[in-house]
């Protein structure tokens, strides 16, 4: 490569984002690549407060960005996970380890809300991504917090909502006198 990549950490408040020409080339890059633009134009434009990382060659092209919030409260069952919306590399940046440090960023970021666990929803039968997140300790759990996760599954059945859990229960203490500490579990 013959510029330097760097790597942009943003959120979106609202749906509000101020640099809309970078919006742009984010939407540009996933058009290119054939990669669920629609539904990344539709999230920028919702009201969740999504976090962004981008990977940037020189000062405006957009070459991968990762998108992904911290699914707390949003549903009963994520409770506590980090949930990774849409990852993508441009095909002519891959095998230069931008994925791999858009996803470490993305695990720094988890680890600042002392979030462990992780969620992720894909194509069902790609198997590279079934591969590529097998790796990175990812498996499906048909039940999770005692809901079916086949819930989750959208497109008519044509993804899969596979989970990485690093911690199951959680210590729980109590502010109010004479109230014990209690655990949950997930």
């Amino acid at each position: 490569m013959t510029s330097t990549i760097t790597y942009n950490y943003y959120k979106y408040k609202y749906g509000k984002r101020d640099d809309t020409p970078l919006n742009k080339r984010i939407i540009s890059l996933a058009r290119r690549n054939n990669f669920y633009t629609e539904q990344i134009k539709s999230l920028f434009e919702c009201g969740f407060p999504i976090e962004v990382i981008i990977a940037k060659k020189g000062k405006d092209k957009v070459v991968g960005f990762i998108v992904f919030w911290g699914n707390m409260t949003e549903r009963f069952a994520d409770r506590m996970c980090m949930d990774l919306k849409y990852w993508l590399v441009g095909k002519e940046f891959r095998g230069n380890n931008i994925g791999r440090t858009l996803y470490n960023m993305m695990e720094v970021q988890a680890a600042e809300y002392e979030i462990v666990n992780y969620s992720v929803m894909y194509k069902k039968n790609d198997e590279f991504l079934e591969k590529l997140y097998e790796n990175k300790g990812y498996k499906f759990i048909p039940i999770y917090d005692g809901s079916d996760t086949q819930m989750y599954i959208g497109g008519g059945g044509s993804h899969i909502k596979v989970f990485k859990i690093e911690c199951n229960t959680y210590q729980i203490g109590s502010w109010i006198k004479g109230v014990e500490d209690y655990t949950f579990t997930v």
